[in-house]
């Protein structure tokens, strides 16, 4: 077996609001996976969105692709990204994203395994898509973001603007307060944060 000496890896799915962590190598690789949902730009959504490898081995070179996201990984340690999209034919089911640790790039022959993993993990979504969060392995980080879908609902109304905007303004939110989307979406569904963007907190 090829080791890739990995900082962390995650396999996402898509869901109604985007790609949804499905299961993570540990809490570090799902914070930086919901990294990406949480700014709307990162490895993971390209990788899925054009169905094509995305192989980045300086992420601080990669700035001008995405500007907060490099800096924000680059931060944490974070050397280079690798996201392979889960794809069977036209039909995409996810993403499996590596993170390595700065100063380390992986070889050919780790790319070959990091290939080989992403067409594993594609064959067990695909044999497992009826099956539901139980019956995962132990250990699997299963994420539950409907609070996400139900402050985008909130904004639309109160605000009279669209989901897809309603999801913009709750990442800008989040990134203004130095918050996770997930919990600036649960304070805003229980009406700790105000609903209004300069509003803050609710009095």
């Amino acid at each position: 077996m090829v080791d890739l000496d990995l900082l962390g890896a995650c396999v996402s799915t898509v869901g109604a609001a985007g790609l949804e962590v499905l299961a993570a190598s540990d809490g570090d690789a799902r914070r930086l996976e919901d990294l990406q949902f949480s700014l709307g730009e990162g490895p993971s959504g390209e990788a899925f969105r054009t169905a094509q490898p995305v192989l980045v081995a300086d992420v601080g070179a990669a700035e001008t692709r995405w500007l907060q996201f490099a800096a924000a990984v680059g931060a944490r340690g974070v050397g280079g990204v690798y996201a392979f999209p889960l794809q069977l034919g036209a039909a995409r089911s996810g993403v499996l994203t590596a993170y390595t640790r700065a100063g380390h790039q992986l070889s050919i022959t780790q790319l070959g395994a990091g290939v080989a993993w992403a067409e594993t993990a594609r064959d067990l979504l695909l044999g497992a898509v009826d099956d539901d969060a139980d019956s995962l392995p132990p250990g699997t980080s299963v994420p539950l973001r409907s609070v996400v879908y139900q402050a985008q609902g909130m904004l639309m109304v109160r605000l009279g603007i669209s989901l897809a905007d309603a999801l913009v303004l709750l990442r800008a939110m989040a990134y203004a307060d130095g918050v996770d989307i997930n919990d600036l979406a649960a304070a805003v569904v229980s009406g700790v944060r105000a609903a209004d963007p300069d509003a803050g907190a609710a009095q």
